[in-house]
């Protein structure tokens, strides 16, 4: 983790504008590492049978998507793994509407993270809905 707020540091010192757009884009590069590593917390936490644990970081990424973007697909899987369905599936539905790239992947089901998901027979009457079982 320290070695990414480095890079963040030294990306936001650069005066030229090409180089703003790389720094924009490396940013959000590092901004999606750090979702995927607090969306594996929750998971991890979750399966040891630590729910305060996987509810806290659910809670920090929910607090930090009202703030920046975080992909609706990496929150409805930190919900399904704290236990919170509804939620998850709310999520899971806008993922789909606003055809987040990452659906393909997060709710496969060849994607051992989405297995909660995929469990509940609403989430499969929303990937019938969008066609995408």
């Amino acid at each position: 983790m320290r070695r990414l707020i480095a890079k963040e540091l030294i990306l936001s010192f650069v005066p030229d504008g090409e180089q703003r757009i790389w720094r924009s884009l490396t940013r959000m590069k590092l901004q999606l590492t750090r979702d995927r590593v607090r969306l594996q917390l929750a998971i991890i936490f979750a399966d040891w049978g630590k729910p305060a644990e996987a509810e806290s970081v659910y809670a920090e990424m929910m607090a930090r998507a009202r703030r920046e973007y975080v992909a609706p697909g990496t929150l409805a899987i930190a919900a399904s793994a704290v236990g919170m369905l509804d939620e998850a599936l709310c999520h899971a539905r806008e993922a789909f509407e606003i055809r987040d790239p990452f659906c393909r992947i997060d709710f496969s089901k060849y994607w051992p993270d989405s297995a909660r998901l995929r469990a509940d027979p609403r989430f499969q009457e929303i990937l019938l809905e969008f066609r995408l079982d």
